[in-house]
């Protein structure tokens, strides 16, 4: 059974699971083309499950049992694991999003080389789209000595604790604060990136939690 939500449907299908690039080994030719074709395709659906036969339309294979057998190889490799096998894949995370090029380094000192040729591409969705992950924004300056500016978009990983050091969205009372979680003996704080604003000592009394950790910060300049 697969979960959108648009509903609930049984139905056997292919999962394709996501590893870091440096996990597989590269892809060429055929493959390469039918695993981009299968992202293409899930992504026009908006994460909805794609047939073989969708597959075969847009990756200009043969027919469904060529195509079936081009996802085994794919699964073979860590590409995608093939949980059932039936007429249905199922992309999972791959809604229609954001990839932009990442065409290599740029200096912040000395200049260096120019745009590299050989580049890959920088997914969105693959980087911050992880289970409940949502953002809030910026208002005050209280974390400027750390380049989160007014009006910047928080990127945040729903959480309950966090470790000494780690920036986190904490709920006091009904408010939210953005700070840089710490540990001082059997006491906790909130420090700011702002030496105008004073650590806060959390009061074990008050209704304190930390709801989320940073995880991006996104800026859109004017």
């Amino acid at each position: 059974m697969y979960c959108t939500r648009r509903g609930c449907v049984n139905r056997n299908f292919y999962t394709f699971v996501y590893y870091h690039m440096d996990e597989r080994p590269a892809l060429d030719g055929t493959l390469l083309n039918v695993f981009e074709a299968a992202r293409a395709e899930a992504r026009a659906r908006d994460g909805l499950p794609i047939t073989l036969e969708s597959l075969v339309e847009r990756a200009g294979l043969h027919d469904r049992s060529h195509a079936r057998k081009l996802v085994k190889k794919l699964a073979e490799r860590g590409y995608v694991k093939q949980i059932e096998s039936g007429g249905t894949i199922l992309v999972p995370g791959e809604r229609a999003g954001c990839e932009l090029p990442l065409l290599g380094h740029t200096a912040a000192g000395a200049p260096i080389a120019n745009l590299s040729t050989n580049y890959e591409y920088f997914n969105f969705n693959d980087a911050f789209g992880g289970d409940g992950n949502f953002m809030l924004k910026v208002r005050g300056r209280s974390m400027i000595g750390d380049c989160i500016n007014d009006g910047d978009l928080l990127i945040l990983k729903p959480s309950s604790v966090a470790e000494d050091g780690q920036k986190v969205v904490c709920k006091i009372e009904d408010e939210l604060t953005l700070k840089v979680f710490r540990k001082i003996r059997n006491a906790y704080w909130l420090y700011a990136c702002n030496t105008k604003v004073k650590p806060r000592k959390l009061d074990p009394k008050q209704d304190n939690q930390i709801i989320g950790i940073l995880i991006g910060v996104v800026r859109q300049e004017q």
